[in-house]
């Protein structure tokens, strides 16, 4: 006789140090984690249904969640874990809650990405490693590959969000503390006539506009300077005249 299998029915609380921890899939549905799980919540029907984590292994060792992102369409969750050697992503069809993919990569050094991003047509998943060398891949996650990869400089400066562009998903955007950087991904033709893209840094051209900006607010400063100068010379030139004016009237009554 089999011994019978514990099966969850309910899972409390709410895990807050995920980044991108609450997703409304409609207006009763809302999707969180909580512990090693993924919480599907309907607060219509007050039942919640679960994406389990990852199982203890070698590789992982004990994972833990750091990461959500939901894709456009609602239909895919996809969960980053922080693991012992590599970090890992898995996508989910929130529908019937099996995974589709496992995204890794041996050219990331990283334990965990700690932001992820779907593109806006939902083909493309954005993630964000953490040290030692903060790689930002893009995935193209249903063919389990990676179409670009950076690892960027952040000079002790952690990166905590990557993003696309809402209106073009060929531009990206990653912050972080004291950090500002976008990138574009163009096309490139490699030895042999092979096609590929890249990430291409627009910090300089950011910086750029920055430091334009700086110099057109100077010269309006000394512009708005010289002219309050010139409105004061002005007034006083003005004054001094009506005084000159009034003094030579009263001179000429008394003769």
């Amino acid at each position: 006789m089999s011994a019978p299998l514990l099966a969850y029915r309910h899972i409390f609380g709410l895990k807050p140090d995920v980044k991108s921890n609450i997703h409304y899939l409609d207006d009763q549905t809302v999707l969180y984690p909580a512990g090693h799980n993924v919480i599907v919540y309907s607060g219509e029907s007050k039942t919640q249904r679960f994406i389990h984590g990852t199982d203890f292994s070698a590789a992982l060792g004990r994972a833990e969640i750091c990461a959500l992102a939901v894709s456009p369409n609602h239909r895919f969750v996809a969960v980053s874990e922080r693991g012992a050697e590599r970090g890992q992503i898995s996508v989910f069809d929130i529908g019937s809650l099996k995974k589709r993919k496992t995204l890794q990569t041996g050219e990331c050094l990283s334990r965990e990405f700690v932001s992820l991003c779907f593109s806006p047509n939902g083909d493309n998943l954005l993630s964000q490693g953490a040290a030692p060398d903060f790689c930002l891949i893009n995935w193209e996650w249903k063919k389990s590959r990676h179409s670009q990869l950076i690892k960027i400089e952040c000079k002790n400066q952690p990166i905590t969000q990557c993003s696309f562009c809402p209106s073009d998903q060929k531009m990206v955007c990653i912050t972080g503390l004291n950090n500002l950087q976008y990138f574009k991904i163009e096309a490139t033709s490699a030895a042999g006539g092979a096609a590929g893209a890249q990430f291409k840094p627009l910090e300089t051209t950011v910086r750029a506009a920055c430091c334009a900006l700086v110099r057109v607010a100077v010269l309006l400063l000394v512009l708005t300077y010289e002219l309050w100068v010139v409105v004061v010379v002005v007034c006083r030139c003005t004054m001094k005249y009506r005084r000159i004016t009034r003094v030579t009237r009263g001179r000429h009554k008394r003769r």
